[in-house]
């Protein structure tokens, strides 16, 4: 029994039915399972009368088998590489099956390889090939990459690449005829069924008719598809900067400053904003390599944002693949990876996004958020120190902000937002974000006065959101000012997010502080239940078992706190009150260090 027990045990393993296992543990498995499955079959350790094929077929099969079991786990932890090395090991040990060969192909093509998925694909029988759908687009694609047109022609109009792909092909197919003879099957209006993609195509019509020099056409199409209402960066760039060649710049600049009123500017519409303000020509048009990245990017937006960070990567992938100076893409690959917990890997593909690149300032704030995570403060603090100054985007700018304060450096994020909200002052915008962080490192830099006007500024402009209520709230209690306002505030809060662990944590403590000891006990219980891994809230908890006299549990509290990692003032205040308890103290500590009553 012994060989079907580590069967058994691998295999649950691999399905996730044993405690948490570090992500090493697909490896182990993957051990047990493609080498133990196959070696055991038939040997001295087996029992009498039991045979490996009896679960999993021949030894072969049973290697297969145990290739996909690792390369799920792995896939399940969160290890996409090796889930695409384990699927193409299935793919070598079963290489007549197309099912292998498509998974390897999807799964080497999520995790952001596909020179390896081509290369599998290239070596694949041609039958075999026919029925994996993924592999077949990365060969297309790594032709459409080395220049070789005329074979990824040939492959799109004899290829079935399924319903999801149909629109890509019939685009992709047009960018390679055209501008002999432009396919009027990337017009959605030929094709009365297919209204999945309508604007993306029209853009994608658009850009191929600017390509081919016809301009007047192009900009129909253009319009087509902002009609639509599909926002697409490249293709809205585009179409201001033929706007504006073709005469009419006023259209352009309503344009412009309706987005602006939506959502702000992407970067690459901040620069095509300088440029017309500037008087700047067209520049250059999309080469059609160019043009096929931004078409495979188009047309799996949908795909990419309904199913998360796997399909994400394969289709940024691909159009990385044919145009490696597509910056919104890299951008985007990047944040695929940190979705997939591969920072180190992000941290490298926004390292080649460089200026003067209209991403560069975006690229550098990831970045630096990004080596943060990683541990690596210094790195992260002179990568942001490098934009904080130059940045004109105001979202790069917040983004350094909150980077700064996370990192304890009030004064420069202070300085940072104060500029922010200087320039929405004078531009009209009225946003209560910049003015929310800019009052917590007031806060911080003791300055409570300023925070407070920030703060009431900044309610006045959502005096509905949540967060708002609860740090004003919170900070009147705390300080042991206007109370019975700063409760009416936490409960208003509280009625927004009821379930919040900071807010009724926030609750609790009012509750305290007026007093009512064995009401806020109950009430700060529920915030640790929310919220375990909150440092003030254990230290809030620990005072009020404290004040109903539950010494030893008020003790256990406060340790719990140090185990949290608070921030300095409030670990010394911890260990004091473990030292001596509350008497001693003589009072208790706000967030920021200061004695209160």
């Amino acid at each position: 029994m012994a060989a079907r027990g580590v069967v058994v045990v691998a295999a649950l393993v691999m399905l996730g039915q044993t405690p948490h296992m570090e992500s090493h543990a697909s490896c182990l498995g993957a051990a047990i399972l493609a080498c133990g499955l196959s070696a055991c079959a038939g040997s001295p350790a087996s029992p009498p009368g039991w045979r490996i094929e009896d679960l999993f077929g021949p030894p072969a099969e049973a290697g297969v088998f145990g290739d996909f079991l690792a390369a799920r786990y792995a896939g399940m932890t969160g290890d996409r590489q090796a889930a695409a090395r384990f699927y193409r090991q299935a793919h070598v040990r079963a290489p007549d099956d197309p099912a292998t060969l498509e998974q390897a192909a999807f799964s080497t093509l999520a995790s952001g390889d596909v020179a390896t998925a081509a290369r599998l694909a290239a070596a694949a029988d041609r039958d075999v090939l026919a029925g994996a759908m993924f592999a077949q687009l990365a060969l297309i694609v790594d032709d459409l990459a080395a220049g070789r047109n005329r074979r990824a022609l040939i492959r799109l109009e004899s290829v079935r690449l399924g319903m999801m792909n149909e629109d890509l092909v019939r685009a992709l197919r047009a960018w390679l005829v055209a501008p002999d003879s432009l396919d009027p099957a990337v017009d959605p209006d030929l094709q009365p069924g297919r209204r999945n993609h309508a604007g993306e195509l029209a853009y994608v019509r658009g850009l191929i008719l600017l390509s081919a020099g016809r301009d007047a056409q192009a900009l129909a199409a253009f319009e087509q598809g902002w009609s639509s209402g599909v926002r697409l960066p490249y293709a809205t760039a585009v179409y201001l900067r033929l706007l504006a060649a073709l005469g009419d710049r006023p259209k352009a600049f309503v344009i412009l400053k309706g987005l602006q009123a939506e959502a702000g500017l992407s970067p690459e519409i901040e620069d095509v904003a300088a440029g017309l303000a500037a008087g700047v020509g067209f520049g250059a048009r999309f080469s059609t390599r160019q043009g096929m990245a931004r078409t495979i990017h188009a047309l799996s937006g949908d795909a990419r944002a309904e199913s998360g960070p796997e399909l994400a990567m394969l289709h940024l992938a691909l159009a990385l693949h044919i145009d490696p100076a597509f910056e919104l893409a890299r951008l985007q690959l990047a944040q695929a990876l940190r979705e997939q917990g591969r920072d180190a890997d992000a941290v490298s593909e926004l390292r080649k996004i460089r200026g003067p690149s209209p991403y560069h300032d975006h690229a550098r704030a990831e970045e630096a958020w990004l080596l943060q995570g990683l541990g690596r403060d210094a790195e992260a603090l002179q990568v942001a120190d490098g934009i904080a100054s130059a940045a004109r985007d105001r979202f790069v700018r917040l983004r350094v902000a909150d980077l700064y304060l996370e990192l304890e450096r009030n004064v420069d994020a202070n300085t940072l937002l104060g500029a922010v909200v200087e320039q929405d002052a004078a531009d009209g915008r009225r946003d209560w974000r910049p003015l929310f962080a800019r009052a917590g490192a007031l806060r911080k830099l003791g300055r409570w006065q300023d925070a407070e006007a920030d703060l009431v500024s900044a309610l006045e402009i959502a005096p509905d959101r949540p967060e708002l209520l609860n740090f004003l709230g919170y900070a009147w209690v705390e300080r042991g000012i206007k109370i019975e306002d700063g409760l009416g505030l936490i409960e208003q809060a509280m009625a927004n997010e009821p379930d919040a662990g900071y807010i009724v944590d926030s609750l609790g403590w009012a509750h305290y502080r007026l007093g009512a000891y064995e009401e806020a006990v109950q009430i700060l219980e529920r915030a640790a239940e929310l919220t375990p891994s909150d440092p003030v809230i254990a230290d809030h908890l620990g005072d009020a078992y404290w004040r109903i006299g539950r010494v030893i549990e008020a003790g256990y509290a406060w340790r719990n706190g140090l185990t949290l990692k608070p921030e300095a003032p409030l670990e010394a205040s911890l260990r004091t009150k473990m030292a001596s308890g509350l008497s001693a103290t003589g009072a208790t500590m706000t967030a920021d260090g200061q004695a209160i009553p």
